[in-house]
């Protein structure tokens, strides 16, 4: 498994679109965490969400008769 880490900022329905345009994939992602972050600056304000993603792995294939080197 590959874990992709990923920082996006958007308003609460943007960020949830693009959650569940990941999770709709036809690639095998599986969304471990989604963290929320709201800061404030005079006035304005900007909703982050830090989100996880693993993928599988199923490393480089090798052509018949020949051994990966080390």
């Amino acid at each position: 498994m590959v874990n992709i880490s990923l920082n996006i900022t958007g308003d609460y329905i943007a960020i949830k679109e693009f959650t569940e345009a990941l999770r709709n994939s036809r690639k095998s992602f599986i969304i471990e965490s989604v963290v929320f972050s709201l800061e404030e600056d005079r006035g304005s304000r900007k909703l982050s969400a830090n989100i996880t993603i693993g993928t599988p792995y199923f490393g480089v294939a090798q052509p018949a008769g020949k051994t990966a080197v080390k």
